[in-house]
């Protein structure tokens, strides 16, 4: 059983995006995170566009996660997604079949269709009635952490503001 979602975000040095993943906590208190990534030591954001990396999704203990990417003086924020227990458990089972699918299948990486948000999305909108417009999507690709004030919103009945400036996390 998953007691907490949590939106992961480590904005990129010099680029206007950064990396997105989820943070499990299930309810014996141990934590997972599913972070959809390109696979390679070093990535590169601009080459993001290109046909150059492959699509793997990384499953770590939250500790584990964070310390290997601590070692590259990354900075992580992170926010409560507002999901439904039953929501909840069927991101966390979409993502985990996601993740066995690409240890035996090859998909390309691209910034744009089949990056670490566009797959975070698509698995949240698989696990719930969440229906992003193109608009959404395409604010989302560059402020990745609006992603929490659209659950809200969505969850509040309201229409969230997408493309007023940023908000700390």
């Amino acid at each position: 059983m998953i007691k907490e979602v949590r939106l992961l975000y480590a904005p990129f040095r010099h680029f206007v995006s950064g990396h997105v993943c989820l943070v499990f906590k299930l309810v014996d208190g141990k934590e997972i995170v599913i972070s959809p990534e390109a696979r390679s030591d070093k990535f590169i954001p601009l080459l993001g566009f290109l046909p150059f990396y492959s699509l793997r999704y990384s499953k770590l203990e939250y500790d584990e996660y964070i310390t290997k990417y601590q070692r590259a003086k990354r900075i992580f924020y992170s926010k409560t997604l507002a999901l439904d227990p039953e929501a909840m458990l069927i991101l966390y089972e979409k993502m985990n079949q996601r993740a066995s699918y690409l240890e035996e299948n090859k998909e390309m990486y691209h910034i744009l269709s089949n990056s670490c948000i566009t797959n975070t999305l698509r698995n949240i909108e698989n696990s719930t009635n969440l229906n992003l417009s193109l608009v959404q999507r395409v604010v989302l690709i560059f402020i990745p952490h609006h992603l929490t004030n659209i659950i809200d919103a969505y969850n509040s009945n309201q229409i969230p503001n997408l493309v007023c400036g940023t908000e700390n996390l």
